[in-house]
Formats: C-alpha cells, sequence, structure tokens
C-alpha cells in the first residue's frame, strides 16, 4: 500500500510541475507578445496583385484592422506557420478583420503551392520592394494594421491559432 501512495503522491507533483510549468510558459508567450507591440504611421502604399489578377492596395485597407503576414514558399517556417493562420482566419471569421499573406515570388509558383497545400487564404503577391517600415531581417513577418498604423510586428514563426494570441489579437481588435 505504501508502495502505491508513493507513486500516486510522485505522479501528482510531477502533475503540479507541468502545470506550473505551462503557465509560465503562456505568460511567457504573452510577454514576448507585448514586446511586439509598436506603433508605426503607415506613410507609403504598398500594391499586391490576388492570384486571380485584381489588385489590393495597401492604402485602402490600411485604416481598418489588417493581419499581414509576409512568407515564402520556399521558407520552412513560413509554410510552417500557414495552416495556423488559416485556423487563426477561421476563428476569427465574423470580426472585423483583413487577413492578407503576400509573397514575392511568381504567381504560378504560390497557386500551386496553395492548391498543394489546400490553402484557402487570401494570398497575394508583389513585385514591389516593402515600404521601409515593413522592412525585416527575415520571413515569416506578421503585423496587425490598425488606424493607419502598423500596432504589431513579428518576424519568426509561431502557431496563430494558439489561445494566448487569439485572446491578444480580440483585444488588439477592441483596443484599436
Amino acid at each position: 500500500m505504501r508502495f502505491l501512495n508513493r507513486y500516486f503522491f510522485i505522479g501528482l507533483g510531477s502533475g503540479v510541475l507541468l502545470l506550473a510549468i505551462a503557465i509560465f510558459q503562456s505568460t511567457q508567450d504573452f510577454g514576448k507578445l507585448k514586446d511586439c507591440l509598436v506603433e508605426i504611421k503607415i506613410d507609403q502604399d504598398w500594391v499586391f496583385k490576388s492570384l486571380d489578377g485584381g489588385q489590393l492596395h495597401l492604402s485602402d485597407i490600411q485604416n481598418g484592422k489588417v493581419f499581414l503576414n509576409v512568407w515564402a514558399t520556399w521558407c520552412p517556417p513560413c509554410v510552417k506557420e500557414m495552416p495556423s493562420i488559416q485556423r487563426l482566419q477561421e476563428k476569427m471569421k465574423g470580426k472585423d478583420i483583413i487577413f492578407v499573406c503576400v509573397s514575392k515570388e511568381d504567381p504560378k509558383k504560390v497557386r500551386e503551392f496553395i492548391k498543394e497545400k489546400g490553402l484557402t487564404l487570401p494570398i497575394y503577391t508583389t513585385s514591389e520592394p516593402p515600404p521601409k517600415i515593413f522592412e525585416t531581417i527575415g520571413i515569416p513577418a506578421t503585423f496587425f494594421i490598425s488606424n493607419g498604423k502598423i500596432r504589431f510586428k513579428q518576424v519568426g514563426s509561431t502557431e496563430w491559432d494558439n489561445e494566448i494570441f487569439v485572446s491578444f489579437l480580440q483585444e488588439m481588435l477592441k483596443d484599436s
């Protein structure tokens, strides 16, 4: 009987430790999100082409709320996070937010990629260099734009549909 009690308490202690680590990690992740908060006025347009040939001007949507992701088909971290962006878009359905995913690659290559991956995100391409305020040292690069300003900027891959970011984004939608 003593033998079972020992394992019960070891198991219980391990469970409590894992829960504490998970809570600590989630607060660390939220802290990382706060590090990405910025307030940069958008003063240049950026033109994107949809895969069906239409155009989207950043200047036409920048006063709304925009989740903008810059990515490439050859970038493993970009490819890894695309399904989570799609799930985030589905979670945000009915909310006042526009999703825009932009690649500088050939539209044919991008079209083949999204078909192969089964993505339904709004995907655009551009041949223009980004305005200075959107330049980053790497991709993927993700921005949240509201009222003509970049409010959030992150370089690197993330699981965008995690509970912490969804709550964070919902607060940003209220506040901005």
